[in-house]
């Protein structure tokens, strides 16, 4: 048995009002979503990005009392990046400088003690995390004075690069 179900002209208008807002919900939600990615505002500490590359505020500097340098180039890259730079002197990796270069910037860590390091960062544009291969700062007494590492290494790709860069964990940033 059929059964006819009556609707009077305001319900209808009503119905398809709401249809309409449901229809309507997906766009709301993507209008209100951030621009940027969460990556790209604040560190997972919380601390804010600064505005030109530079150390983060926040974070400690540590292992300074060497005349080693690091140099991160950004300069041909098309993206910021979020930097660490860990010593693998320790039981456990720590970081010793956090920092940020901006696209198309360099940025030199000074004064770095002696050690193994590596470097990791953060594409803030896709937030994908990398690290380099570990490497040695080294310091010598020469008769001249003294003899120290200076380390470049550069974040965007080069055509036959020589080094490595290696996808990593969010636990091990």
């Amino acid at each position: 048995m059929n059964k006819l179900i009556h609707f009077s002209f305001p319900t209808i208008i009503s119905i398809a009002t709401i249809l309409g807002y449901i229809s309507l919900i997906p766009n709301i939600a993507r209008s209100q979503q951030p621009t940027t990615k969460t990556c790209d505002r604040v560190t997972k500490e919380g601390y804010p990005f600064p505005s030109t590359s530079g150390y983060i505020k926040g974070y400690q500097l540590k292992a300074k009392t060497g005349l080693s340098t690091v140099t991160l180039d950004n300069s041909q890259g098309n993206f910021d990046v979020f930097i660490k730079l860990f010593t693998l002197s320790s039981e456990r990796p720590q970081t010793i400088r956090a920092f940020l270069v901006k696209q198309g910037e360099k940025f030199t860590v000074k004064n770095v003690t002696r050690g193994t390091y590596d470097v990791r960062y953060r594409n803030l544009s896709t937030c994908r995390l990398f690290r380099t291969p570990k490497f040695k700062l080294k310091e010598e007494k020469v008769s001249t004075g003294t003899r120290f590492s200076q380390a470049m290494f550069t974040i965007y790709r080069v055509a036959n690069g020589n080094t490595k860069h290696y996808s990593i964990q969010e636990d091990e940033f």
